[in-house]
């Protein structure tokens, strides 16, 4: 009797541990089948996500001093110095604020035509400016200091400045080494001397100085924009939720938990049937090249864009074409630059890291928002029309209202 009674309650732990077995493994599937195994992308846009936002190597800096600690942190102090500006008033940083994702939340700049571009993620690239007239992260600093608009100080007063007396000239000294050009040589100079001024006096005391002292005041000039450049390429993004889903994707994992529903959707479009990643696309989601995307201008006039920026690029005397280049074997997409019809209007394409916190938006901040951007894109209402050289690929995207909230959540994510 013992043993028939002992058999049976076997029986029925044996049926309950089978059920029990099949309701844990319907949890799995169900588990499976939810956000914790599940993948949200086609393989058609995993691949294409992949494939697009692969991370690419820095080409070789053309400056020496990039990577050196002592110029970082002698170019930071300068970034955030008011004293190479002609009023004393004005430094990078007024323009690039740390607080603003290192814009400055205008339109334009003040005193300038241009919007301000975020600094992040500036190191190695092959153009900037909007129209991409500086084919190095030094040369743009360079035309920075002396543009009448920004801090209107030449070179001239740069090197009188660094090779004079003073805490500042001693910490450049220590960094760059005695300078080329004595202070008696540059006692001879006007401070307003340089052949880029507006003002015709200040360029004839260029042209009349001795080559020697041109050239001892352009090798200064030069080696503190490399040193300002060498801390702005210390200016990276940090990772973002995008990164975190593109390592789980390389990593082969599961990823449904990265994002939202909503957010997966704007991925989709992106990478899809929005074709955003045609310009979007590399670790910075830029192309770092010039396109017309049809945005209206600011002021009723079309800018000529990557037409005058090549240009200015060519004859710019500190291009990567000339002596200043430390490293000449990275001139080689300057090289091959030229002067195109096609060209005009076009801008360059401007990074999509923390994008959520840089508007306004557009070479002009035309539009003020990401949602104005997605309609623009959306419709084309409102826009130029299409030039007989413009982008092809370019056409309304026709977004339904959810589509268009979709991809402005998943842009939020950059």
């Amino acid at each position: 009797m013992y043993s028939r009674r002992m058999d049976e309650m076997r029986s029925i732990d044996c049926k309950l541990s089978l059920r029990f077995s099949a309701f844990i493994y319907a949890l799995l599937l169900l588990w499976a089948s939810s956000d914790g195994y599940s993948q949200p992308l086609t393989d058609e846009v995993h691949e294409t996500v992949l494939d697009a936002f692969q991370e690419h190597g820095n080409p070789h800096p053309s400056s020496h001093f990039s990577g050196n600690k002592k110029a970082i942190a002698f170019g930071q102090r300068v970034f955030f110095s008011t004293v190479f500006s002609s009023n004393q008033t004005r430094s990078c940083a007024s323009c690039h604020q740390p607080e603003r994702e290192w814009t400055d939340g205008r339109s334009v700049a003040e005193g300038g035509s241009r919007n301000v571009p975020t600094l992040w993620n500036l190191r190695g690239k092959h153009w900037y400016f909007w129209d991409g007239r500086a084919d190095s992260l030094w040369s743009q600093v360079l035309q920075v200091f002396e543009n009448p608009a920004e801090h209107d100080v030449s070179r001239t007063r740069i090197a009188q400045l660094l090779c004079g007396g003073g805490e500042l000239a001693r910490g450049y000294r220590a960094i760059a080494g005695d300078c080329p050009v004595s202070l008696d040589q540059l006692g001879t100079l006007h401070p307003c001397a340089t052949p880029t001024s507006d003002e015709v006096s200040c360029r004839r005391a260029w042209e009349q100085a001795p080559k020697a002292i041109r050239e001892g005041v352009n090798a200064v000039f030069v080696s503190l924009g490399k040193m300002v450049a060498a801390f702005v390429e210390t200016l990276t993004a940090q990772p973002s939720r995008f990164d975190a889903l593109l390592g789980r994707l390389r990593a082969g994992q599961s990823y449904a938990d990265v994002f939202n529903e909503q957010e997966f959707r704007g991925l989709e479009i992106f990478a899809g049937e929005g074709q955003c990643v045609l310009c979007h696309f590399g670790s910075d989601l830029s192309d770092g090249e010039f396109h017309d995307v049809r945005v209206l201008p600011a002021n009723g006039a079309v800018e000529q864009g990557r037409y005058r920026g090549a240009e200015l690029l060519l004859s710019d005397r500190f291009n990567l074409l000339s002596v200043y280049n430390d490293f000449p074997k990275t001139l080689v997409h300057t090289r091959y630059v030229k002067k195109k019809p096609e060209d005009w209007a076009r801008f360059k394409t401007p990074t999509l890291r923390r994008v959520q916190h840089t508007e306004p938006y557009m070479h002009q901040g035309q539009l003020s928002t990401l949602e104005a951007v997605v309609d623009h894109y959306s419709t084309f209402e409102n826009a130029l029309e299409q030039p007989h050289h413009g982008e092809q690929f370019l056409t309304p995207l026709h977004l339904s209202a959810e589509d268009k909230a979709a991809l402005v959540a998943f842009l939020r994510t950059l």
